[in-house]
């Protein structure tokens, strides 16, 4: 008994600190881009997985757009991922109705959004750290999501202990 209690708290705990899955994709505005050439030092990267006939998708995005606009200092960066069918589809039109200048890879085909969240519900969400470990997973619209992402910041931001 205590051998398989010792065993579910290890393989609980590796859920927490866990390594970004790595993805290259094409962006809305043309090119490429990867989770390592979006990290950087010292600042965190929110990836929200969203669509465009996703209601609560587009609340999530608002919210979170504004609370970057209204504290510029946070060390955040958000990408997007769209996995709306069509490569193109809606997302410009979307984005310019919406206000939003975010960028956005497209993920017509949900490989990338299979990497991160085998479910595929949206709004779906990722923190990642600047050493590419997922922080937090937002599953849905969470108005209340800037208290995990400050407290991530709190843990970035503090004295490495070892």
């Amino acid at each position: 008994m205590m051998r398989l209690a010792l065993l579910v708290l290890v393989s609980s705990s590796v859920i927490f600190g866990k390594a970004a899955p790595a993805f290259r994709g094409e962006l809305l505005e043309g090119g490429k881009t990867s989770l390592d050439s979006q990290t950087k030092p010292d600042r965190l990267l929110l990836v929200s997985f969203w669509a465009t006939w996703c209601i609560p998708c587009m609340e999530e995005l608002t919210h979170v757009t504004k609370k970057l606009k209204e504290n510029p200092s946070l060390p955040v960066d958000l990408l997007t991922v769209n996995v709306d069918d069509e490569q193109r589809s809606e997302v410009p039109s979307t984005m310019r109705q919406m206000g939003f200048s975010f960028p956005v890879i497209l993920d017509p085909q949900k490989q990338i959004l299979s990497k991160y969240h085998k479910a595929g519900t949206l709004p779906y969400s990722v923190l990642i750290s600047p050493t590419r470990d997922i922080e937090a997973e937002f599953n849905g619209y969470h108005e209340a999501m800037f208290d995990r992402i400050n407290q991530a910041i709190d843990k970035m931001r503090s004295p490495r202990k070892g």
